[in-house]
């Protein structure tokens, strides 16, 4: 399944872009999409890892995220070098929006895919699907309410590991179930206090706000 249809699939990641046309005069606007699908073509390229690097990442943490512009925002009020540096930027951009949640990791883009197609609106559109790699193939991070999980191994026989054994075998052989009762709950309390000692040590920083870009003056919309 080729990229854009991988995204297409679960309706995410996406990220609409427009041109508006202006009231200077400058350079030649583009009215042909196959300049605009050459400049699109040859920008993601060069920002695109060789075949021995996909190789090496190829089991690596990935993120897929997707750019459109509809034909009619862009054809005819837009000229070649800024259709290059909104290209440029829209991988930018795309790379900040995965390290707004996945900061621990070096995203590079891995592939992608362009092509003309119909929208939902039945629009002729550029898309542009890409796939991202984290060189480094770090821990991927978890969130609990926005702010990031954390991992903690409760070890409750860190000062009382004598006690808890004592205890725990005069329950096991008086076969009191009232008295098991008790002593279940009185490991949940040890294990819940030493949670809120780490947890408070720890002092989780929330998930940083996502940085304003200056390709989100073209951004309609993005799904991330």
């Amino acid at each position: 399944m080729s990229l854009i249809d991988q995204i297409a699939e679960n309706g995410k990641n996406k990220l609409k872009m427009h041109e508006s046309a202006g009231t200077k005069q400058g350079p030649p606007k583009m009215i042909k999409s196959t300049d605009f699908m050459s400049v699109v073509r040859e920008v993601y390229e060069s920002k695109s890892l060789d075949k021995k690097s996909r190789k090496e990442f190829k089991d690596h943490r990935t993120r897929l995220r997707k750019a459109e512009w509809p034909l009619e925002g862009v054809m005819g009020h837009i000229d070649q070098k800024a259709w290059r540096e909104i290209c440029e930027d829209t991988i930018t951009y795309m790379v900040k929006n995965i390290r707004n949640s996945q900061p621990n990791g070096e995203w590079v883009l891995m592939e992608y895919e362009a092509d003309i197609r119909l929208n939902k609106n039945n629009q002729e559109t550029i898309m542009v699907a890409c796939k991202f790699v984290d060189s480094e193939n770090g821990q991927e991070l978890r969130y609990t309410n926005g702010v990031p999980a954390i991992d903690v191994n409760v070890n409750v026989s860190d000062n009382n590991k004598e006690l808890v054994e004592a205890i725990t075998k005069k329950t096991e052989a008086s076969g009191d179930e009232e008295l098991k009762d008790l002593m279940k709950q009185f490991i949940q309390v040890m294990a819940a206090d030493m949670v809120n000692k780490k947890t408070a040590q720890a002092e989780p920083k929330p998930a940083p706000e996502p940085q304003k870009d200056e390709v989100e003056d073209i951004a309609e919309g993005f799904e991330g």
